[in-house]
């Protein structure tokens, strides 16, 4: 889907860089799926801290599979 966005120049700017991206499309859209990453995460941490589910990983595993990620 298009859409016009109005973004600060040193926003844009910050995001190509971020993104080691040369076009403004492809660092948006990776910037914005970093995002929705980010929220899963962390909607998933509260879950797991509230108790509210039945996630049993210990920390040490939930580091290993960070570090594998980071890979």
């Amino acid at each position: 889907m298009r859409i016009t966005l109005e973004i600060e120049e040193a926003k844009l700017q910050s995001i190509l860089e971020i993104t080691k991206q040369s076009k403004k499309s492809p660092a948006i859209m990776s910037a914005l799926d970093e995002f929705l990453l980010f929220k899963q995460k962390q909607a998933f941490i509260v879950k797991v801290l509230g108790g509210q589910t039945d996630y049993t990983a210990t920390n040490e595993q939930v580091e290993a599979i960070a570090r594998l990620e980071d890979l």
